[in-house]
């Protein structure tokens, strides 16, 4: 196993002047194994950083030198927490499918209160509609962190199992 570790300083595209740069020092965020997934919180500017069997971390990119939080979380996190989540724009959640998880979605709701102190909610959430497959063995069982997307202008989310599958 591999430390699950984020380095001390973040890049990022300016769009200001497109050029690549790098924010202020911040801790490390050390000690999970394996590895795990970063996601963007666009309503409260966060990132959040998941691993299966550790709570979420994150980091206000208004505030990179606070460091990372440990976010407090209720509900059963899902067994395939570190896959992609989506954010949902229309309910402002968050959700992700497993790999072969059926209908079913697994979902994190931020608190309506203070998301430094205030609980963080694991759900779930069975959908209809076209049957969702699973995902397709091409490439091997690597991660298929990135077919579970939220498409803007039709303000729903879609699945894609692998290269040669509709998208649902």
């Amino acid at each position: 196993h591999s430390a699950f570790t984020v380095e001390p300083t973040l890049q990022y595209l300016d769009a200001n002047d497109w050029r690549v740069k790098q924010t202020p020092s911040i801790p490390y965020l050390e000690g999970l194994p394996g590895y795990g997934t970063v996601f963007l919180d666009p309503v409260r500017r966060l990132l959040i950083a998941v691993r299966e069997g550790y709570p979420p971390r994150a980091i206000d990119l208004n505030n990179f030198s606070a460091g990372w939080t440990v976010l407090k979380t209720s509900g059963s996190q899902p067994a395939e927490a570190d896959q992609r989540w989506v954010f949902y724009e229309p309910d402002g959640r968050f959700y992700t499918r497993g790999n072969r998880s059926g209908q079913t979605l697994s979902r994190l709701t931020p608190p309506l209160g203070n998301w430094k102190t205030d609980t963080w909610t694991y759900s779930t959430v069975n959908i209809s509609g076209a049957t969702m497959p699973n995902h397709t063995s091409t490439g091997g069982e690597v991660g298929h962190y990135g077919t579970l997307f939220y498409v803007p202008s039709l303000k729903t989310m879609a699945w894609i199992a692998g290269e040669s599958s509709k998208v649902i």
